[in-house]
């Protein structure tokens, strides 16, 4: 199969990382990526040394640097590609024998019974069974089994730095602009692709060189072998929605992409029997009575590193399984109208056997920011909580699942009216555990402060808050945020929340994608200082 696709998809596929979400410990950094190609990086042959995955276009610092190097890269002790003193260079001229065997990587050939570089791949082939030999850049001299890509086949797709075939690790190191989860690159016959606007609108829509102009059009012909719809990058936005076929596996590569229903109508439509991932999207604009930005009926929905704002609803799930990570949720729900949240999962049985969680995501400005209800188990963790909340008799969350671990958050400015409702209002079974709550109802009716309504039920351990509560481990006071005025909620020096958090109950990532703890023990909220 080739591997190369058209000028027009080299030039405009722009794709985030793979993600497959089955724990919280599956969460890394999404643009924790596996290191550069100095040959090869992604389509066009032409990356550099960090190339790595993408973020999203949502929530700030959502994720960690790229590493140096990646699978395969290692030549010597010390991981140092081509440098190595130990194995990537000559001695050129050594006596031997044997090629690769009595020679070293950087003058690999045995001629005349002295070490040398090698000058053609027909004598890496004969002499080491590789079928390149560089002869030029930094490897010149070195024989290596690829030099591009389209020397790589199946789960070993993407050439890297140092000549060896490895795993491709981002959806942007493929041709097709699909890295499956086995490491191999998706065909492009198992891509449905898209472009806004200036894309075709006939039925037969849907390869790379003729991606439907309508989502609705492209969404139609997904199939359990063909699951998976890329968004071809644009400045353009996808002005109607569409549904999905019930259908497992589906994956929506955003690359940034916009979807606003021109008329406020709901942008995706999930129905029972389906499971899709949504990637590096921005959903917006369903704004109108009762629609969401997704909408999901018996299914199941992941969201990742996308942003979702002014829409009524930014999800609305009704007997579904839902995570959303590592997003930024704003702004919806915005002004609030009865019965919406920005995420709002349901269950039409007293109980279900669903689950939502609800991971290092930022939700800034909504009204409702969560409404649980009726689920087995929920799990809400390394989230921001900032400037939710509506004037009226609101719970800007609301948590009536079966169990709810809500751990390691951060709240700030936070409001309702001060009813006794409470900010957070746990009406089942809830562990609150490693949480700042800090400066919420900035401004009080009447101007009488109310710090003591904003945790409603639960247990409270390990927490820093605004007043304190029961519990040896429970802490009130300034958390000391490194800028909170431009964003940073980080505790900073002489912060109580540093090394305060649940030894026994730690999160592998905080919402920046920083491993925990940095120290002693984890730090108390959604943010662990370095």
């Amino acid at each position: 199969m080739k591997r190369r696709i058209s000028a027009l998809g080299a030039s405009l596929l722009w794709v985030a990382a793979c993600s497959v979400i089955n724990s919280t410990e599956d969460l890394k950094p999404v643009d924790q990526a596996s290191g550069g190609d100095a040959n090869t990086s992604g389509k066009n042959g032409t990356g550099g040394k960090n190339s790595g995955a993408t973020t999203s276009g949502g929530a700030n610092d959502s994720g960690a640097p790229g590493s140096q190097a990646g699978a395969g890269d290692l030549i010597g002790s010390g991981g140092c590609g081509f440098q190595c003193s130990d194995g990537g260079a000559p001695p050129i001229g050594k006596a031997c024998t044997l090629s690769g065997v009595d020679c070293a990587s950087g003058a690999p050939i045995c001629d005349a019974g002295a070490c040398r570089a090698c000058k053609t791949d027909v004598e890496c082939h004969r002499e080491l069974g590789k079928d390149f030999c560089l002869t030029s850049g930094p490897g010149a001299g070195h024989c290596v089994a690829c030099k591009i890509n389209a020397n790589c086949l199946g789960n070993l797709p993407v050439c890297n730095n140092v000549g060896v075939c490895r795993p491709c690790a981002s959806d942007d190191e493929c041709d097709s602009g699909v890295c499956e989860a086995t490491g191999a690159c998706a065909a492009p016959t198992e891509v449905v692709y898209a472009l806004a606007e200036t894309g075709i609108s006939v039925d037969t829509c849907g390869a790379i060189d003729t991606p439907c102009r309508n989502l609705a059009t492209a969404t139609k012909q997904l199939t359990s072998t063909r699951h998976n719809l890329v968004l071809i990058k644009t400045i353009k936005k996808f002005d109607t929605g569409a549904g999905f076929p019930a259908v497992k596996g589906i994956r929506v590569i955003g690359n940034g992409d916009a979807v606003h229903a021109y008329d406020g109508s709901t942008a995706f439509h999930v129905p029972a029997g389906a499971g899709v991932t949504f990637e590096n999207i921005v959903i917006e604009g369903s704004s109108a009575k009762d629609q969401a930005g997704i909408d999901c009926t018996g299914g199941a929905i992941t969201v990742v590193s996308s942003t979702l704002q002014d829409n009524a609803s930014a999800v609305l799930a009704t007997d579904c399984d839902v995570t959303v990570a590592q997003s930024l949720i704003k702004h919806n729900a915005a002004p609030l109208q009865y019965g919406e949240a920005a995420i709002q999962a349901v269950c039409m049985a007293d109980m279900c056997a669903k689950t939502t969680s609800v991971l290092r995501n930022k939700f800034i400005d909504n009204g409702v920011a969560l409404y649980f209800s009726q689920q087995a188990k929920a799990n809400v963790e390394n989230n921001l909580f900032l400037r939710n909340g509506s004037a009226g008799y609101t719970r800007v969350l609301e948590l009536r699942a079966n169990s709810t671990h809500f751990a390691y958050n951060t709240l700030v400015e936070n409001f309702n009216d001060c009813t006794y409702v409470g900010i957070v209002a746990c009406i089942g079974t809830c562990t609150n555990v490693a949480n700042i709550s800090f400066n919420n109802f900035p401004n009080p009716p009447g101007g009488n402060p109310c710090p003591d309504q904003v945790w409603y039920g639960g247990t409270m351990t390990y927490n820093l808050t605004e007043i304190t509560y029961p519990g040896a481990t429970n802490k009130t006071g300034d958390p000391k945020f490194v800028d909170a005025a431009n964003g940073d909620f980080t505790p900073g020096p002489g912060s109580p929340a540093i090394d305060k958090g649940d030894p026994k109950d730690v999160p592998m990532f905080d919402i920046n994608g920083n491993k925990r703890p940095a120290g002693a023990a984890p730090d108390i909220g959604a943010f662990e200082s370095q």
